[in-house]
């Protein structure tokens, strides 16, 4: 099921999805707004679904701005007074993989699911809200996942050879602050003319290397444009050793 800007109402509704693929989202796609509306009768199953690249059960691609209430979730409930943790409906998880990233539940962001809790937003409880969230593994939130949401960068200087490969040193994370390994490398560039990135086909940040040539015992800023299913830019100094 691929759904536009549109709302799809399962209240009142036992429905299965099984042994679907697709591109993203092997069951559910959610794209522009799109969403799933939920009661206390509803039970939605996903069984053995599959993604070529993310997510085999419910892909959610939204790029406008987040609003912090779950209220505004892709998921949510008929009756937008009730709390997620008093959510009565049903959800099954078994089996859904993709080729790429995540097992289960995909957004690019998951802060417009977020419940309050206080004055803070609490996103590691998002679709582990209680025990009608039925996951295959033991921990929920290793089966959600989202976009880029940080880049934690070196504080000093990295240090490289001309001419041989460095291992980037960056740390890319989503809003669960798991490890991002497929965030496509766009563009490097340094702030040295004397310097050049040499690319060998690196097409995704798993690779984790790059080559620089330049001047030995020389200071420069490199700065990596980055795309994940929005744009990022990364900039972190380097030292060329001997």
């Amino acid at each position: 099921v691929a759904l536009t800007g549109a709302e799809a109402d399962f209240s009142q509704c036992t429905v299965l999805f099984e042994s679907n693929e697709a591109l993203n989202g092997g069951a559910v796609a959610l794209l522009g707004a799109a969403s799933i509306v939920v009661d206390d009768q509803t039970v939605m199953q996903f069984h053995n679904n599959y993604a070529s690249i993310f997510v085999g059960a419910i892909y959610n691609l939204y790029l406008g701005a987040n609003i912090y209430t779950y209220a505004n979730c892709f998921i949510h409930y008929s009756n937008y007074l009730i709390d997620p943790v008093d959510w009565n409906a049903t959800f099954v998880f078994v089996n859904n993989t993709s080729g790429q990233r995540g097992s289960t539940i995909y957004s690019t962001s998951l802060f417009p699911c977020a419940r309050s809790k206080g004055p803070a937003l609490n996103l590691s409880a998002t679709f582990c809200w209680n025990s009608k969230w039925m996951y295959q593994w033991s921990s929920c939130t290793d089966e959600i996942a989202s976009d880029i949401s940080s880049i934690v960068l070196p504080q000093s200087a990295v240090s490289a050879i001309p001419g041989q490969l460095f291992q980037l040193p960056l740390l890319i994370q989503d809003d669960l602050n798991h490890t991002v390994p497929f965030a496509s490398l766009l563009t490097a560039t340094t702030s040295n003319s004397s310097v050049s990135i040499v690319d060998p086909q690196y097409s995704h940040m798993s690779s984790n290397y790059l080559i620089v040539s330049g001047q030995e015992e020389s200071d420069n800023m490199v700065e990596l444009t980055l795309a994940g299913e929005q744009v990022w830019h990364a900039t972190f100094p380097i030292h060329l050793n001997r």
